[in-house]
């Protein structure tokens, strides 16, 4: 589960640091906070199997059905927008909804057995939500902007960052990677100091 935590929080922390230069960008405090605040969980069923992210938490369920699917190769539990959600070697990743048709940021198909892919997904969603309410606490003159949990605030962002790190296959591999060596590094790096 450590090595988990560290690649989420590396996740998290370079995703955080794509939105420097945009509207979104956060302080360095408040990015901070994200880590601080941030629960990687593996829960071995029951309640409690879901993400969420708020400006003072961020859960990150391991166990998540989404990413459960993609590591089964079937489709269990989501809404039926398509006849078929297991296609050729890929299960469909769902997103709410209201947003779930949207290119940038909607629901994908994501290959069998691509744990790192549909995990990345549910961490910029998550993010998302972080970055939307964390802005929001510090400026409420957005009003429903930054508001509404699946509003347009929260697709402007979490549309910046799927499209940043996520969408395209060879960005995505070479994000992956790189949180992957900076968790590695980390892991390296406090074993040593024991």
């Amino acid at each position: 589960m450590e090595f988990n935590h560290v690649f989420i929080s590396a996740l998290v922390e370079n995703a955080l640091d794509g939105l420097d230069g945009t509207k979104f960008a956060l302080t360095t405090h408040q990015k901070d906070n994200a880590l601080k605040v941030l629960v990687v969980k593996q829960p071995k069923g029951g309640k409690g199997n879901c993400s969420y992210a708020n400006h003072e938490k961020i859960i990150i369920n391991l166990s998540y059905w989404q990413v459960k699917n993609v590591q089964n190769g079937k489709y269990e539990n989501g809404h039926k927008c398509f006849k078929d959600k297991v296609l050729d070697g890929h299960v469909y990743y769902n997103e709410y909804k209201s947003f779930n048709a949207n290119a940038k940021c909607g629901g994908t198909f994501i290959k069998i057995g691509d744990v790192d892919h549909a995990t990345l997904i549910q961490v910029l969603h998550e993010i998302s939500h972080y970055v939307q309410f964390t802005l929001w606490q510090a400026n409420r003159s957005h009003g429903q902007y930054l508001r509404k949990p699946h509003g347009d605030g929260f697709i402007h962002i979490y549309s910046r960052l799927r499209e940043a790190f996520c969408n395209n296959p060879i960005t995505r591999r070479s994000f992956i990677r790189r949180c992957h060596e900076q968790a590695s590094a980390d892991v390296w790096t406090d074993f040593q100091a024991a």
